[in-house]
């Protein structure tokens, strides 16, 4: 598919997503970052942050998270996907209060 339309980013999103659930980790996080560039779909940026900051969690790397999360909260500040994904995150670095802040509670 992207081979046939390189322009299209749900193809690009779904070759990563792809890749990344059989493990082969190669290239995931640039085709990720190629879909969240601003004037792409909404929904298509949303699940490239969304994976983007999984694949720093998955990784055990919660600080790199962080920062991924700040990134995207920036550019998608309604997404309610990564606001739970911040309260796990905050919840996990023992920021309890925060994370309870971050889905409104």
């Amino acid at each position: 598919m992207v081979a046939k339309r390189p322009g299209s980013l749900e193809a690009r999103l779904r070759l990563a997503l792809t890749r990344q659930r059989m493990g082969d980790d190669n290239e995931v996080e640039a085709l990720l970052r190629a879909c969240i560039a601003p004037g792409g779909p909404e929904w298509i940026r949303a699940v490239a942050w969304q994976e983007l900051v999984r694949l720093r969690i998955d990784a055990g790397d919660l600080k790199a998270a962080e920062v991924v999360l700040r990134e995207a909260a920036a550019a998608l500040p309604r997404d309610r996907e990564l606001a739970v994904l911040r309260a796990f995150v905050l919840d996990r670095t023992g920021r309890h209060g925060e994370a309870r802040a971050a889905v409104g509670d």
